[in-house]
């Protein structure tokens, strides 16, 4: 199976690349970096328009697009730009006859805050650019005549490929950073409010599974790993895996919640996910372990 994936050297691409290489699948990866490319993409990367390799593939999978940093500097440039982008790629995926097509979108669809219990069935309504350029996303990916795939993604904890690509904003990623950097993990609220975590690992293993099945059903699938945890909660799972990595337990520094400051609940729902077969391994600690060595491996003071 020919698999091109756009944005394949970046956050998520990279990750999920490696592991479609190492299953044996035959990629094209869409990337605009051309140097420093890891040895197993060798011979895979190119960077024209990925609109140009359609005809070549099986299955097109589309991560190319902003962050939500990019997408709140230049709201309207980002989104007509991720706009043209996916249309292009659709409008030759159909005239290549291209099977399939997956697209990642976001939990952040649905708005802010998020609270509450959250299922497919829920509008979305989205209150941050980045949310709406996804929406726009799905929006046309739904309209368009091909076998297609959205992930509405949640938080992600993982390390990229390689320690240039900026996705150390995400809380899971920074507060391993921070313990590597500083030798403690600061929070900037009391760390009540909840999200969704999902390991990098059951990301790119969600992706193999819907590879290798024929029934993609309503094509509509929220993925993430199904329970949630105050940030303060992940900030104390981050700290107990420190001693077995870095050899210390770095403190929690977070200002004092206010008196009867309730932390709302958040149910991120994934039975549609898990009724395809596909049960996320919920191994964060797995995930957090080799976050915290890829820190300590490119951020430690010498």
């Amino acid at each position: 199976m020919r698999v091109l994936v756009t944005g394949g050297l970046g956050y998520i691409g990279g990750r999920l690349c490696h592991h479609l290489i190492q299953k044996g699948y035959d990629l094209a990866i869409h990337s605009r970096r051309t140097s420093g490319l890891p040895q197993w993409a060798a011979g895979s990367v190119f960077n024209h328009d990925p609109a140009d390799e359609c005809r070549k593939e099986d299955v097109v999978i589309h991560l190319a697009g902003p962050n939500e940093i990019d997408a709140a500097a230049d709201s309207k440039g980002e989104r007509k730009q991720a706009a043209e982008s996916i249309q292009r790629i659709l409008a030759a995926a159909e005239t290549a006859s291209v099977q399939n097509f997956i697209f990642f979108s976001t939990i952040h669809v649905y708005g802010a805050p998020l609270e509450g219990v959250i299922d497919e069935g829920r509008p979305p309504s989205p209150s941050h650019p980045y949310g709406a350029i996804n929406l726009d996303g799905e929006n046309f990916v739904q309209a368009s005549k091909l076998k297609t795939l959205v992930f509405r993604l949640s938080n992600v904890i993982g390390a990229p490929i390689s320690p240039d690509i900026n996705r150390w904003t995400l809380i899971g990623n920074d507060l391993c950073r921070q313990a590597v950097e500083t030798g403690k993990l600061t929070l900037h609220t009391p760390g009540q409010q909840r999200r969704d975590f999902i390991a990098m690992g059951d990301v790119v293993a969600a992706v193999s599974h819907f590879l290798e099945r024929q029934d993609w059903g309503e094509g509509l699938f929220q993925l993430g790993g199904g329970r949630s945890l105050s940030i303060l909660e992940l900030a104390e799972v981050i700290a107990s895996r420190c001693p077995s990595v870095l050899g210390f337990t770095p403190s929690i520094k977070r200002p004092e919640a206010t008196v009867n400051q309730a932390s709302p609940i958040l149910e991120y729902r994934i039975e549609r996910l898990t009724e395809t077969g596909f049960i996320p391994a919920k191994n964060l600690s797995h995930e957090i372990d080799a976050t915290l060595a890829f820190c300590k491996s490119a951020f430690a003071s010498t």
